[in-house]
């Protein structure tokens, strides 16, 4: 929006630019007309003038062979008398030049004064016009205020309402962590009832096996690894569903090259929500890798689908994880 005023004030400029050197060449061909004019008529004026006194010269040069040839008496009247038609012929040719020398500066000076006149005329031109587009700038100048105004207040009203939407999915997502938090408890409770219940009914099982018949005997032997599978996988499943929130280290464990880094870290940038913060490597010591949830997610289950990862299990608050060599 600012640009737009900006170029229609620059145009505004190059127009009054355009306009004043309109002027200024209108000017200096005036002059220049004005000293040609001046000059022609020097020049016309010169060469009448030069004109009559030859002729003059050649009238008193013809009235002197003449009187040369007449008598003698007769010559020096003969003579005066042609110096003065010759006089008279001059006076006669420099007054009709300075007529024609008047008539022409005239001219010229009426040439002038309609030059003079249009240039006024353009410059009249130019103010109305530089006017107009000072006024359409004011107008583009309010409009784009107005806009600019208005942004600012829609901008400030987005601003408050992407507050309150943080603040609701900030309540949302406490609430959500506390559901989660009270749901791992239940979880938890479950799986140590279940174990103190499987436990008791093993210990039950146990006392009469002496006198139980071999086929009886064996018959335990495949219940009870049966339930003990079925409650580790309870719980594997259980914190395989474990959700990951903010900050999380994933320690990785020797060796691992420069290229299965490069390529978990890639792994873990595509992953909505995942942001990696920093890798701090050790030679010949396990690699650090701080990443920050922006959501709660199930990184158990996420970094196990990852074909660099070979295996992944929680390890205290962290996450233990074993690179691939198929990518080594």
């Amino acid at each position: 929006m600012e640009e737009m005023g900006n170029s229609a004030a620059q145009e505004a400029g190059e127009a009054t630019s355009i306009l004043e050197e309109y002027k200024q060449r209108f000017a200096h061909a005036i002059d220049r007309e004005k000293e040609r004019v001046r000059e022609i008529a020097e020049q016309e004026s010169l060469a009448i003038i030069t004109k009559a006194k030859e002729e003059s010269e050649q009238i008193i040069t013809a009235a002197k062979e003449r009187a040369a040839n007449e008598a003698k008496e007769e010559a020096a009247g003969i003579v005066t008398v042609a110096e003065q038609e010759a006089q008279q012929i001059a006076d006669k040719r420099i007054i009709e030049a300075q007529k024609e020398s008047a008539k022409i500066v005239s001219q010229s000076r009426e040439l002038a004064d309609q030059i003079l006149n249009q240039a006024e005329r353009l410059v009249e031109v130019a103010t109305e016009l530089k006017e107009k587009v000072k006024n359409d700038i004011d107008k583009v100048t309010e409009k784009l205020q107005r806009e600019v105004d208005t942004f600012t207040e829609a901008k400030q009203k987005t601003e408050r309402n992407i507050i309150e939407a943080r603040k609701t999915v900030q309540k949302e997502f406490e609430e959500s962590v506390g559901v989660i938090t009270e749901a791992k408890q239940k979880l938890e409770q479950v799986i140590a009832a279940a174990e103190h219940e499987t436990k008791k009914e093993l210990e039950a099982r146990s006392e009469p096996l002496a006198s139980t018949p071999p086929i009886a005997q064996e018959r335990e032997e495949v219940v009870e690894p049966a339930a003990t599978v079925g409650l580790n996988s309870a719980s594997r499943e259980a914190t395989d569903d474990k959700l990951y929130v903010g900050t999380l280290e994933l320690d990785i464990t020797p060796p691992a090259n420069s290229a299965q880094m490069e390529r978990l870290q890639q792994r873990m940038w595509q992953v909505p929500g995942v942001q990696v913060l920093s890798v701090a490597e050790s030679v010949g010591k396990k690699t650090s890798v701080s990443v920050f949830l922006a959501k709660p997610l199930p990184m158990l289950n996420i970094l196990r689908e990852m074909s660099v990862i070979a295996e992944a299990v929680q390890h205290g608050k962290n996450i233990q994880v074993v690179l691939s060599t198929r990518f080594g």
